[in-house]
């Protein structure tokens, strides 16, 4: 496994608890007095919390707050579902102007998103409250550190881990066409050969972050560990240059891609497709795998439930088998919240890590940091693909995801690569070249 980063200590402890669950402690009782106090006040008259969800995460957040809702009668959720770019974009903004009337929002708590809102004060620090109700005990500790912004303050309340990319096939396809999932990367050109050959798409997959997925994990297997190690930290270690961003590996793995690209592996028309498109194709049989993350499989099992899938992770390439992996995704509170609901929404949150509401997010699929629950109950409720994808994590290793590290414009400047190598108009050299050009005007802005 390349990269022996905390996280991937913490992934492998967090799945463990499939096999090994044991209760955490619970807050103090004068904890749960005060909170149920608080609470039973505020909702004499109705409150109304306003939450943007993301659009990945809708169906199960929905619950989440149906259920609440179904405890507090008077507690309504309004759901602004947005895509994560959007959140991304417009939370900072929405929330410095006071424009838009927000109590709580999903959002990914990157080191950029720290900077611009975390540091200038526009989410509430939960610190107090991780105290008051002893989330500390109650939250996989690794991803409370990952999400803490160091001398200011936690700002955020882990939800769930995700990964990618995992390729969802059709189990009654391949049966027909008598293919197994690849063992080795090279593999897959044969497989979708056959697949094309009889009719199928081979691999359906949205465009833009969803290849994306694809092209991480390539980096993944292509760099050696010193090549991975610097092209992860060339922005926020000054001993390590853009350089990095043109490694062999970096050069090895675009070439692969661009195999990809030539040889059909993925469906016609694939870029001007999102992922809900790709899905469909999925759904209606006419594409035999749907590459995604991790989150999808309960869509899949929503959207076409007469379709028995399976999972497999992108194959190795020599002995490297490492996943994307992705601990930053939580929940925030703005700042200037009312005190009215400020009660409701902190008694909110630390309903979603008790054992009931950790039981549903894994019937959502979903992996949830929470230690409120044990292994028996997880057995009967989970999605048996969540399983599966939860053995693939421990047995073929993570890797965190360099989102964490990069500026926010060179994810821009990765997928603007990947579309040009699709629509044949760069070279491997052309794309290589830009990601290097656009990190060294990076570091430009930076100095």
């Amino acid at each position: 496994m390349k990269g022996k980063w905390f996280l991937i200590i913490a992934i492998i402890m967090t799945i463990a608890m499939l096999m090994s669950f044991s209760l955490a402690g619970c807050k103090t009782e004068e904890a749960v007095e005060e909170e149920e106090e608080a609470v039973e006040e505020t909702v004499e008259e109705e409150v109304i919390i306003n939450f943007w969800v993301n659009t990945g995460d809708l169906s199960w957040q929905t619950e989440m707050t149906e259920m609440y809702s179904l405890e507090k009668p008077n507690v309504k959720f309004n759901i602004t579902p947005m895509s994560t770019l959007d959140i991304m974009d417009l939370a900072p903004s929405s929330l410095a102007s006071g424009g838009e009337d927000i109590d709580l929002l999903w959002i990914e708590a990157t080191e950029p998103i720290q900077n611009t809102m975390a540091k200038e004060g526009l989410l509430l620090d939960l610190t107090p409250y991780y105290d008051q109700y002893n989330w500390w005990d109650q939250v996989a500790e690794a991803y409370i550190d990952s999400t803490k912004t160091p001398d200011f303050g936690q700002f955020f309340f882990p939800t769930s881990l995700v990964s990618w990319p995992y390729f969802f096939y059709n189990k009654a396809i391949f049966n027909e066409v008598g293919v197994e999932p690849p063992e080795e990367l090279n593999d897959i050109f044969l497989l979708a050969s056959k697949l094309r050959d009889a009719g199928y798409e081979p691999i359906a997959v949205g465009s833009g972050w969803h290849t994306d997925y694809i092209m991480e994990n390539l980096w993944v297997r292509f760099l050696t560990e010193e090549e991975w190690h610097d092209f992860l930290y060339w922005y926020s270690d000054d001993e390590i240059s853009a350089d990095a961003l043109k490694s062999e590996g970096v050069v090895e793995a675009y070439t692969f891609f661009k195999k990809m690209v030539n040889e059909g592996v993925f469906q016609t028309g694939h870029v001007a497709m999102d992922a809900d498109g790709a899905r469909s194709l999925f759904n209606e049989g006419k594409a035999a795998i749907h590459s995604a993350g991790s989150w999808v499989s309960a869509n899949i099992k929503e959207e076409a439930p007469e379709i028995d899938f399976g999972v497999f992770a992108l194959p190795k390439y020599n002995s490297a088998t490492s996943i994307i992996i992705y601990g930053n995704n939580a929940l925030a509170v703005p700042a200037d919240i009312s005190e009215e609901k400020l009660s409701v929404v902190i008694d909110y949150l630390d309903k979603t890590i008790s054992n009931e509401y950790a039981v549903t997010s894994y019937n959502h699929g979903q992996m949830t940091y929470s230690l409120n629950v044990v292994s028996e109950e997880i057995e009967k409720v989970a999605d048996p693909i969540t399983t599966e994808i939860a053995t693939l994590i421990v047995e073929n290793g993570g890797d965190l995801w360099n989102g964490m590290w990069w500026p926010a414009p060179m994810w821009d400047a990765e997928l603007i690569t990947l579309e040009n190598i699709i629509n044949g108009t760069w070279t491997v050299e052309d794309a290589v070249n830009h990601l290097y050009d656009s990190g060294l005007a990076e570091l430009e802005i930076k100095q």
